[in-house]
């Protein structure tokens, strides 16, 4: 009799799927209008309340409708991006804040992931970014849309998700990126899958921002910049940062002979600079095969870059380097041989005032 009776509760039992619950609770949370979203995501703060909780909350709530859906989750997003560019949550909130909205990008409609992805752009431009946070966001969400086979851009106009992407990273790259965003913006360029032509144009962006940053920023760009040429584009790397402390050496040349202030920071950030070089082509030595392209170059252009204060440093740097000892003192010695009387002197007199 005991055995039946548990026979007639278990046919009674029904058992739900992890998916039915899912779709059951949905049902029956409350749909929020994108002002209750906001409002929840205040109160939250306020309260210093769980985000988590919060967000899964709005997220099971999200209406079945497509346009409330689309309406809702922009609101989310749109919110939570510009408490992230805020710095009154503590950091612990805000990662796990970006990890949970990261993971449910997956869901985002390709469409309301370009129009994100502008709002971003333009924290940027107007100063919002400063911390990086918001900005992590960027490499799965243009990846997501350089994987999309259509995306409609401004209701009527379709593109290619692979086209649609290269125009965000274009105006991306193309407004000023403030000082203190440029760090944060050249880390997350590395983490962004890039065609090479892409490559070499943030490439470009990341080495015209040298000349507006402090000088002491210059050596964790150089960083940032030697881990985006593992990707290719390493001459374009090399040229770039010889290029920006042979210029720097010129116009300091001339202050010291105005009798000017000289920036304090160019001595140590060169140093540090050095170092990252040398690091990077201990594991990568394709990058020093290039530098010694570049040397044997510059031999046949201008024998004056050869032997600026920097260049000659780092050839010094990398000849320490057993694999490029000889490689790099057979063009150096030669341009010293080559040099006008002129050239010398001046690098003379300039280690003398040094």
């Amino acid at each position: 009799r005991h055995v039946r009776g548990m026979a007639a509760m278990l046919k009674r039992t029904t058992i739900i799927s992890p998916k039915k619950k899912r779709k059951a609770i949905v049902e029956h949370s409350p749909v929020l209008s994108p002002e209750q979203v906001i409002n929840k995501l205040e109160s939250c703060k306020a309260t210093n309340g769980d985000f988590l909780q919060v967000i899964d909350d709005i997220i099971q709530g999200n209406p079945v409708n497509k346009q409330q859906f689309y309406q809702t989750t922009k609101s989310l997003y749109t919110h939570c991006i510009e408490l992230l560019n805020t710095a009154t949550l503590s950091n612990q909130c805000l990662r796990d804040l970006t990890g949970k909205l990261c993971v449910e990008l997956d869901n985002v409609p390709v469409e309301l992931l370009v129009e994100l992805v502008d709002v971003i752009i333009d924290c940027v431009k107007r100063g919002k970014a400063s911390n990086g946070r918001s900005l992590e966001f960027l490499p799965k969400m243009l990846s997501l849309v350089s994987t999309a086979a259509t995306v409609t851009v401004g209701g009527d106009n379709e593109m290619e998700g692979v086209e649609c992407k290269s125009h965000l990273l274009d105006s991306l790259c193309s407004g000023r990126w403030p000082d203190d965003c440029v760090i944060h913006l050249a880390s997350i360029c590395r983490e962004i899958i890039l065609t090479d032509k892409e490559l070499k144009f943030v490439i470009e962006k990341i080495l015209r921002t040298f000349g507006s940053v402090e000088v002491s920023d210059v050596a964790p760009l150089v960083y940032q910049l030697l881990l985006l040429a593992t990707k290719g584009h390493k001459v374009l790397v090399l040229t770039g940062v010889i290029s920006f402390f042979n210029d720097r050496h010129h116009r300091q040349s001339l202050t010291m002979s105005q009798q000017e202030e000289v920036a304090p920071d160019l001595f140590p950030t060169e140093g540090t600079v050095l170092l990252h070089i040398s690091q990077a082509i201990k594991q990568d030595q394709e990058l020093g095969k290039e530098f010694i392209k570049c040397l044997k170059a510059g031999l046949n252009c201008v024998t004056a870059v050869i032997l600026s204060p920097f260049s000659i440093a780092l050839a010094l740097t990398v000849a320490h380097l057993q694999r490029f000892e000889e490689q790099v003192s057979t063009p150096k010695c030669s341009a010293i041989n080559e040099a006008p009387y002129s050239i010398l002197d001046f690098r003379l007199y300039e280690d003398d005032h040094h």
